[in-house]
């Protein structure tokens, strides 16, 4: 059994723990400037359902590189604030999601081109 999306789960649910109740300011600044998980996976298209999965997992793994590059050496320093955290959490378990998601292609279903 694929535990990946329990785990991402998991995850994202410790993170909404230590959120605020309130909204606040994301901390750093740079990060009001990004689009969420959610925002990707709801904006990017591709020719079919297989090629929309592979789009959004990529614009998913850029995003958490992005924000892993602006945090510079405290990325390796684990001092990432719980901004950063949840927002690279959120990219590699949407990420992640997006990949399991089933292939009909892999199915035998065709799909249109």
């Amino acid at each position: 059994m694929d535990l990946r999306p329990l785990r991402c789960l998991a995850v994202l649910a410790f993170m909404a723990l230590g959120a605020h109740a309130h909204a606040q300011p994301l901390n750093p600044g740079y990060l009001v400037e990004l689009p969420s998980a959610q925002r990707v996976v709801a904006e990017i298209e591709g020719r079919n359902e297989r090629d929309t999965a592979i789009r959004r997992v990529a614009a998913l793994s850029q995003l958490r590189k992005i924000v892993e590059s602006l945090a510079g050496g405290r990325l390796y320093a684990d001092q990432l604030t719980s901004d950063e955290k949840r927002i690279i959490a959120e990219a590699y378990c949407t990420g992640a999601a997006t990949a399991d998601a089933p292939d009909p292609i892999s199915r035998g279903i065709r799909t249109a081109q």
